[in-house]
């Protein structure tokens, strides 16, 4: 008999214990940028992750592979990708957060991508949280 675990029953650590999810994203940062994880301090990281998973939770994205995901895109394309209209639109739209991540690995053209890049505001990291301490948010 094969044992059944869910993906609720997988995220369920890492929403009792946000350090896990801190983690759990820093090491997904450094398996894919490895190089780029020596211009920054453990604490500048973890500023960057609680960032990532505050900004991923206002879109209903908690489980830790959506976070992650969403987190990588944060990195490509900076912690504001999320101004692009069409991106935005996909996160806000009442799908589950798998399908959102797929959305946006699967159906934003990569003109957008460029764009977000292009209007990155690495100060948004500090805000995100600033936001979340505040009560705030940009939406």
């Amino acid at each position: 008999m094969a044992i059944r675990i869910s993906q609720d029953q997988l995220d369920e650590p890492f929403q009792n214990d946000p350090k896990l999810l801190v983690a759990a994203v820093i090491k997904w940062w450094g398996d894919n940028f490895p190089e780029a994880l020596f211009d920054f301090t453990m604490d500048h990281l973890t500023v960057m992750a609680e960032a990532a998973i505050a900004l991923a939770g206002r879109y209903n994205i908690t489980g830790q592979p959506q976070v992650c995901a969403f987190a990588n895109l944060m990195w490509l394309y900076g912690p504001n990708f999320d101004d692009i209209p069409k991106i935005r639109k996909i996160l806000a739209a009442p799908r589950d957060q798998e399908e959102k991540i797929e959305q946006l690995y699967t159906k934003v053209p990569e003109a957008l991508w460029t764009l977000a890049d292009k209007k990155r505001d690495e100060g948004r990291w500090i805000d995100i949280l600033t936001e979340e301490a505040t009560g705030g948010s940009n939406e």
